[in-house]
């Protein structure tokens, strides 16, 4: 597989960094395949430019109305 895209973000979550990757990689006869980059997966290499945007401290909490871990903006 060859990774096409891949874009997210980094947030704390517990206190913890937290990566949030959506990820499409393509196979030998060119089909795609998309989704989120999840812990385990295993990459034999990647080039990866990461931006710092200072004071943006974002914090992932669970969100009761949704279920899932938003950030506490």
């Amino acid at each position: 597989m060859e990774i096409l895209s891949a874009i997210g973000n980094i947030s704390l979550k517990d206190g913890k960094p937290f990566p949030h990757v959506h990820i499409i990689l393509a196979d030998e006869n060119g089909n795609a395949f998309g989704g989120h980059l999840m812990e385990g997966t295993k990459i034999f290499a990647a080039e990866f430019v990461i931006v710092d945007y200072g004071e943006n401290n974002l914090e992932r909490v669970d969100d009761d109305y949704t279920g899932l871990s938003l950030w506490n903006l």
